[in-house]
């Protein structure tokens, strides 16, 4: 079964009116294609011209998490599947894995570790850019009508 369609991603500048999202194409929830952005109120949403910060949070956060997962999934399931036998052949004496190969595979697993530990920090980091500065709230009210000040 594929998800797929379109929604809001990439909330940002957030302030006392609302805040500045994203809407785009994704397929299971993956942003993938940019398509406008919105200031979303309580009474609901106005176009406001394209926010790039949006969009780009909307993509860090995605495949952030698409990476923490992917990194984190796939560093346990080689841990627990492939590295622990060859290590347990290792140790025994073994020749089915040389000292070469199981370098190689400590390698694997460290870049899949810092694949999950990049992607979580990344989807972490964007947090940080969520609150709207004085000059956005400017930006953000001569574009909407509304009084928007920041929080």
């Amino acid at each position: 079964m594929i998800v797929a369609g379109t929604r809001l991603a990439g909330k940002v500048d957030q302030s006392s009116a609302g805040y500045v999202v994203t809407r785009f194409v994704h397929v299971w929830f993956v942003p993938l294609v940019p398509l406008s952005s919105w200031f979303v109120t309580d009474a609901g949403a106005r176009s406001i011209p394209f926010s790039l910060k949006s969009a780009f949070v909307g993509y860090a956060r995605g495949f952030g998490v698409v990476a923490a997962l992917g990194g984190g999934g796939g560093f346990l399931y080689y841990l627990i599947f492939e590295f622990y036998n060859r290590f347990e052949i290792y140790q025994r004496g073994g020749a089915a894995v040389t000292e070469d190969e199981l370098v190689g595979h400590v390698v694997f697993l460290a870049v899949l570790g810092v694949l999950a530990v990049a992607g979580l920090v990344v989807f972490l980091l964007t947090r940080l850019l969520t609150k709207a500065s004085a000059v956005r709230c400017a930006e953000l009210s001569r574009a909407t009508g509304l009084n928007v000040t920041p929080l």
